[in-house]
């Protein structure tokens, strides 16, 4: 099995922007969940393993790696009554942790909703980390496909002056990666990543597929 918590205390802060489109201005009251996530790569390394979160700061958690028996269910959060949110034909909202926090009852727990956000790198890689997150509610917008798949949503176009405006769509694109990352010089993980454009300039990354399946 592999470790996916970590047992330090130390924490780090830091004020990075969420990489690709964020749901902060959208309400999804509709869930749906717990959900596994399993990751398919060519990599044996990382072949058929399942995400679970792993402490990389206060209130913040980083998808790692662990066996079927010892991964998080995710839940996902969309809005039925909103039309905006269909994208090509599929839902599209949240993926949602629910971090435990401890509590003096250890029958009273109270779980504390973390959004998966998307976050970008730096100027010198193409590799974006991605954190469960409750500081704030922005969310990357992330959705599943008919066979599961799990895709994330950008605006095409949205920063280049060549694409015309009524082409500046949302579209779904499936850039995961699995790669060695570090938050913020804090921990470091081998963890679900994703590629802006290109081949990743990390040499450590392997491409995965993230399906979605019952817990």
């Amino acid at each position: 099995m592999r470790e996916t918590r970590c047992m330090d205390t130390h924490a780090t802060t830091g004020a990075l922007l969420p990489l690709l489109a964020v749901a902060q201005s959208q309400t999804y009251p509709d869930q749906t969940g717990p959900w596994l996530l399993k990751v398919s790569s060519p990599n044996p390394t990382d072949d058929g393993y399942y995400p679970a979160a792993g402490y990389v700061a206060a209130i913040t958690e980083q998808p790692l790696l662990t066996t079927r028996g010892n991964a998080d269910g995710f839940f996902f959060n969309y809005s039925a009554s909103s039309p905006n949110t269909i994208i090509d034909g599929f839902q599209t909202g949240v993926i949602i942790y629910k971090l435990p926090l401890r509590q003096p009852d250890p029958f009273n727990r109270t779980d504390l909703p973390s959004r998966w956000n998307i976050y970008g790198s730096g100027l010198s890689s193409n590799v974006a980390v991605t954190v469960f997150s409750a500081r704030s509610g922005e969310g990357s917008r992330i959705g599943f496909d008919a066979g599961n798949k799990l895709f994330a949503v950008d605006r095409y176009g949205e920063f280049d002056a060549t694409v015309p405006y009524d082409q500046r769509v949302d579209k779904i694109f499936y850039q995961w990666y699995m790669c060695n990352t570090t938050w913020l010089g804090s921990y470091r993980y081998r963890t679900l990543a994703w590629v802006v454009r290109g081949e990743p300039v990390n040499k450590s990354c392997s491409p995965a597929n993230v399906t979605r399946g019952s817990k």
